[in-house]
């Protein structure tokens, strides 16, 4: 009888849905590369120039945070926009870096999309974010019932801080590179 529970156990694994196992690895590629660009940040002569380091950094940070809006933009949580939040912090961080590196009307030319970009994205995510609190609360005052719970709001907290946290990485390797 031992045996056979034994061999029970042994027998059953956990079985990952295509949909969790997708997103399980997109967030582990996206986590790999933050992780990378923010080691390169304590060796900058990593690969023998401080240059080249720098750039393969930046590179990292910005797929992980391309990579990063669009594991959130397949979560299913009931709080909806911080994928345009996020978008429009990196939009308007891509312009920052040009405007503050590239003084030169034809950069800014070609940089205001950017800048348009990233307000329109940041101002849009932030109302869709109002929206779904604001309606989240009213249900829940009718007495209807709504997926909101604590969980989607600290899933929204976390989303928001960490969006806060790469658009100060992307601020701070703008200031290293313009003083090297």
């Amino acid at each position: 009888m031992k045996n056979s529970t034994q061999k029970e156990k042994k027998g059953k694994r956990i079985i990952i849905s295509e949909e969790i196992d997708s997103r399980i690895y997109g967030f582990a590629l996206v986590l790999t590369f933050i992780f990378i660009g923010f080691l390169l940040q304590f060796y900058p002569l990593y690969f023998g120039n401080q240059f080249i380091t720098k750039v393969v950094q930046v590179l990292c940070v910005i797929i992980g945070i391309i990579g990063l809006i669009s594991e959130i933009h397949k979560s299913k949580s009931s709080i909806v926009g911080i994928d345009y939040l996020i978008l429009g912090v990196l939009f308007i961080s891509g312009w920052l870096a040009l405007f503050y590196f590239f003084k030169h009307w034809l950069v800014n030319i070609v940089s205001f999309s950017l800048l348009f970009l990233g307000l329109f994205s940041f101002f849009a995510g932030i109302q869709q974010i109002a929206y779904s609190v604001v309606w989240f609360i009213k249900q829940k005052k009718d007495g209807n019932s709504t997926d909101f719970n604590r969980d989607d709001f600290l899933l929204f907290l976390t989303k928001l801080f960490g969006a806060l946290l790469v658009f100060a990485q992307v601020c701070k390797a703008v200031l290293e590179i313009k003083n090297n």
